[in-house]
């Protein structure tokens, strides 16, 4: 006849994770049940056809869905002889809807603010400067979310998240550099100072340098730096988000 044989084990494992594509990376795990003491002459270890891996259906991981379980066999020779294993592999998925709104989302509503200095006046450059510095700012302290909140591990290697973070702070860092430019060809149109002191010919007729008709003040060197200015601003207006939008279609067609 047939003997039921039943024996309670609790067994407590880990999983190695590969948080190269976090966080939307896929995780394999796999584990394996293996006899200690008796060879394949002494015992022989299958998975029952139906149902050979039982879950409760209440319980679930907080940050993983189970996409896949695989069951299997094994024999492994060592010098003892050869033993038989049940093996089972599990595909978890991480959920990423969490992470996205967490991190990736305000990192783009930061990029997005920062280009609102374009808009504002060479005059006020002082201001333009110091409202990216805060976003600069405000991004890094974002960047250290993932790995000191999120991961719960500090990992050696670079992650898809890092590579995210690291281009939505050179964007800020290059509206800080553009700024930064506005603002120096601003200041050197000579548009609000004073005028040069004119000089004198030989007949005492003072000869003073053309200016601008609209700014008497302002000399036609100091027009085209202040020319160039608004149009530096014109050209980051289109091209920050052209190249952002295009280096978003980039990373989410490589990483999601």
């Amino acid at each position: 006849g047939n003997v039921l044989y039943s024996h309670d084990v609790f067994v407590e494992t880990r999983c190695m994770l590969n948080l190269q594509r976090f966080p939307a990376d896929t995780q394999m795990c796999g584990f394996e049940l293996e006899s200690y003491a008796y060879t394949t002459n002494d015992i022989q270890l299958a998975w029952t056809e139906d149902s050979p891996v039982q879950l409760n259906s209440d319980i679930e991981l907080p940050q993983f869905s189970l996409n896949r379980m695989e069951t299997g066999t094994e024999n492994n020779v060592y010098s003892t002889g050869t033993y038989q294993g049940l093996t089972v592999s599990m595909t978890l998925a991480r959920r990423t809807g969490g992470h996205v709104t967490m991190v990736h989302l305000p990192s783009i509503l930061l990029v997005i603010i920062s280009w609102t200095s374009f808009w504002l006046h060479g005059r006020v450059a002082h201001a333009r400067i110091l409202i990216n510095a805060i976003f600069l700012v405000a991004h890094m302290a974002l960047s250290l979310l993932p790995r000191a909140v999120l991961m719960k591990q500090n990992v050696a290697y670079l992650t898809s998240v890092d590579v995210w973070m690291a281009i939505g702070t050179t964007f800020i860092f290059l509206a800080v550099l553009e700024t930064m430019a506005v603002a120096y060809l601003y200041r050197g149109s000579g548009e609000g100072q004073s005028g040069g002191s004119g000089t004198k010919t030989e007949d005492g007729v003072e000869a003073v340098e053309m200016t601008d008709i609209n700014n008497p003040r302002m000399s036609l060197s100091g027009l085209k730096r202040s020319s160039t200015s608004a149009k530096l601003d014109v050209v980051s207006r289109i091209t920050f988000p052209l190249l952002y939008l295009l280096i978003n279609i980039i990373y989410w067609s490589l990483f999601a």
